[in-house]
Order: structure tokens, then C-alpha cells, then sequence
């Protein structure tokens, strides 16, 4: 208990004194953020349901998972906040299905086993998803939601990771293996071409994301000291620009729905006798201006995170952004600072 209650004060001490570029005024607590930016972050909790925490009124939401008899792997909103889709993966079903909810009501559709990462289209009528066979490697397909027909897009080998529709409906991008390196793959959906984006710094990048004008994406990669840090990636010309340079390793860059903050999921890692203890609470979700700067632990911080009243180190693994609207269904309960049930 005394290695765990050290570990604890050492990740709290690191947690709230990193930062991603600018120190801004010396006087001012790196831990206090700026202008928060409006819509929620959604994540799912350590105990595996989800959360829907708005930053800039502090109200945090929670969706029940009957975590016994199924899973949400992850969920996606449309552009207008009027419809959210879920992932679940039923433990006594083999397929996936994606569960859409709003303001046209619920619909489900059954997906293939290996169903992973979802994305709408800009209008609201399509999702894409990546599926991964061990036997046939990975697959783009598109959902079209007014008759369930599955068209596929893209077939490659390998694992690839969550598509992301651009903001003008033209083009799908996602991380997959190119060679020894995983690249930055953008998929033309009128053409029917696909291209590897490579940075100019040769290095690999995963879990990209669209800037909202659609000319620039937000990834991950690995940094010349080795570790994963944020990186802005021109879409046409690889240009690499790296944004962030902390300790928090990071992973699943996302613009938030006005495109004034970006999140992530990071943790932080420190040497200790034993790794055991860091294994607990290892997972949250930081947020950082869109130039790399102000890098706050938000999770970690129980004025934005309710569970963090009970637990400053709770586990949070992000799925991303959702503007508020018709998807905070009933489905969600609202969930008090300190509350048990914010567990």
C-alpha cells in the first residue's frame, strides 16, 4: 500500500505540473486550463462504462454497460449532435453490431466480428467502419444507414486503426501498415484511390484526425527521444510538424467539435521498483491547446471530472467529442461530484 500511495504522489505531482510547449505566466497553476472548449468528451471509465463529461459546465453524464454480458468499444456523434452510434460487442454473440440513437430513434446493425473503429459521414447518412480478419488482414467497408447495406472500400493486410471521414466527405483516413512503418492511409472515395501519407521525418504515425478546414490531421508517432507524442501532418504533403514534447505518452489525437482544443489519451510513466503498482491507474485524458501548448490532466482534475472526487487517478480511455444535442438521450444519467456510482 506505501509503493502504491508513493506512485499515486508521484503521478499527481507529474500530472499537474507537465506542460506541451508554452509555459505561459509563471504565476498561474499549470493544472488551471484557459477558455475550456464546449461539446463533451466521451470516455469509457476503468469499470468499463461510458462517460460523457462536458468541460465547460463541469456536468458529467454516465451511460449503464451491463459490463457482465457486453462491451462498447467505442461510439461516434454526427457533425449536429443529433444522433450518436455505438459499437457493442455482446459476449454471447460472435458479430458486432452498431446501435444508432437520436433524434431519428434507435436503429441496429449487425457488423462483422472483427468490427473496430466507426466514423460518420459529414451528412449523417453513412458510417464507416474497419473490421480485421486474423486470416484475411483488414477491411473499409460503409454502412448506409437508411438500408443496412455494407458496401467495402478498402482491403489491406495487416491491423488497421479507426477511420476518419473528412470534413468534406471526400476522403477516409486511417493508420495501417506500409512496409515496416505504419502510415498515414487516405482513401478517395470517388475514385477509389488510396495513398500513404508519409511524414517527412520517416518516421511511423497512427490514429489520425481531421483539422476542420480538412487540409491538415493530427497524429501520433514517435519522437526522436523515442517517445509518442502529437504531430500535425499536411494531408498533401506530408509536411511534419511536432506539437507536443512532455512525458505523457500519447495516443488518439481528437479535435474538439469547434476545432479549439485537441484530446488524448496518455499516461504517464515512472520508474519504480515494481511496474505492478503503475499498472493501476495508468490511463487518462489530457488536453492541449491546438498549437501543442497548456497541457492539462483532465481526468486527473475533480473539477472537471466528477470520479476524480473519488479517485484522482480513475482510468479513462478516450473515444472522443460530441457537441451537445438529441444523442443525451434519457440513457444517460447525470453523475454527481463525490457520488459512489461515479465509480
Amino acid at each position: 500500500m506505501l509503493l502504491v500511495a508513493i506512485v499515486g504522489a508521484l503521478s499527481l505531482l507529474i500530472l499537474t505540473s507537465c506542460s506541451g510547449g508554452d509555459d505561459g505566466d509563471s504565476t498561474d497553476s499549470p493544472n488551471t486550463p484557459g477558455p475550456l472548449p464546449a461539446g463533451f468528451l466521451l470516455y469509457r471509465d476503468g469499470t468499463g462504462h461510458l462517460v460523457a463529461l462536458e468541460l465547460q459546465s463541469g456536468e458529467s453524464f454516465r451511460r449503464p454497460v451491463d459490463v457482465a454480458n457486453e462491451t462498447f468499444l467505442t461510439a461516434a456523434c454526427t457533425g449536429d449532435g443529433s444522433q450518436i452510434a455505438y459499437l457493442r460487442q455482446d459476449f454471447n454473440e460472435v458479430t458486432r453490431e452498431i446501435i444508432v440513437a437520436g433524434a431519428n430513434g434507435t436503429s441496429e446493425f449487425k457488423l462483422p466480428p472483427g468490427a473496430q473503429g466507426i466514423t460518420w459521414s459529414p451528412d449523417g447518412l453513412q458510417i464507416a467502419f474497419t473490421a480485421f480478419d486474423p486470416q484475411a488482414g483488414y477491411t473499409i467497408s460503409i454502412l448506409d444507414l437508411s438500408t443496412g447495406e455494407q458496401s467495402l472500400q478498402v482491403r489491406g493486410t495487416g491491423v488497421a486503426g479507426s477511420p476518419r471521414w473528412s470534413p468534406d466527405g471526400t476522403r477516409i483516413a486511417f493508420h495501417a501498415p506500409s512496409g515496416l512503418l505504419s502510415q498515414i492511409w487516405l482513401y478517395e472515395l470517388e475514385s477509389g484511390a488510396e495513398r500513404a501519407t508519409q511524414m517527412t521525418d520517416g518516421t511511423g504515425a497512427f490514429d489520425p484526425d481531421w483539422s476542420l478546414d480538412g487540409e491538415r490531421l493530427i497524429v501520433s508517432s514517435i519522437a526522436e527521444d523515442q517517445s509518442f507524442q502529437i504531430f500535425e501532418l499536411d494531408a498533401d504533403t506530408g509536411e511534419t510538424t511536432q506539437l507536443t514534447d512532455s512525458d505523457v505518452f500519447k495516443r488518439l489525437p481528437r479535435y474538439s467539435p469547434e476545432g479549439d482544443a485537441i484530446a488524448f489519451s496518455g499516461s504517464v510513466v515512472i520508474p519504480v521498483v515494481s511496474w505492478t503498482a503503475t499498472e493501476l491507474h495508468q490511463f487518462g485524458i489530457f488536453l492541449i491547446d491546438p498549437d501543442g501548448s497548456n497541457e492539462i490532466a483532465v481526468t486527473a482534475d475533480p473539477q472537471l471530472n466528477p470520479g476524480a472526487g473519488i479517485d484522482p487517478f480513475l482510468d479513462a480511455l478516450l473515444i472522443g467529442w460530441c457537441p451537445r444535442g438529441e444523442w443525451l438521450d434519457d440513457t444517460w444519467t447525470e453523475v454527481l461530484a463525490g457520488a459512489p456510482e461515479a465509480q
